[in-house]
């Protein structure tokens, strides 16, 4: 049964939907588990102390997902130090596709998927959007999405990291 600890940030609008987001999934796709505890916050530190304070509480649990890859490399050590860096039966959810979350997810154990958001590279498109409207060009996009949403796990993580070296 999964036992599910969610990080999310209720004081940012976005974050909040994103954990909105991640909340309807798993009451679709997991509705036999239960999230039993949350907790805030959007970097390493409070992921850490979230994963400590999760695995106290609730030392079964088995799914962690988390509305940022900061917050998760934070719960990815607290889960590590606890004995759980190479566990199987359970597993850490995030986004963003930084390149510690990238790494960890190489690493075939507790940090299972990372869906990557192409950060560099969205960057470098909303630089192009700004300097065109700044010329009075039409900003153009190359694509409708600029996160493309890229699941990755061990497997294509090194797709992943070398994409994100450039």
């Amino acid at each position: 049964t999964p036992v599910i600890g969610l990080v999310n940030e209720p004081e940012s609008e976005f974050l909040t939907e994103r954990a909105d987001g991640i909340t309807a999934a798993l009451e679709e796709m997991l509705p036999e588990g239960e999230i039993v505890i949350t907790a805030a916050g959007t970097t390493e530190t409070a992921g850490l102390e979230a994963g400590e304070n999760f695995l106290t509480a609730y030392p079964d649990m088995n799914v962690v997902c988390t509305i940022n890859d900061d917050t998760a490399a934070g719960v990815y050590n607290a889960f590590s130090a606890a004995g759980y860096g190479d566990a199987q039966d359970r597993g850490l959810f995030s986004c963003d596709g930084t390149i510690t979350s990238l790494t960890n997810v190489q690493k075939g154990g507790f940090h299972k998927v990372c869906v990557n958001l192409s950060l560099p590279t969205v960057g470098e498109h909303m630089v192009e959007a700004v300097v065109q409207d700044l010329s009075g060009e039409t900003v153009t996009y190359d694509k409708d999405n600029y996160f493309p949403m890229e699941p990755v796990n061990a497997e294509n993580a090194q797709e992943a990291i070398d994409a994100y070296n450039g």
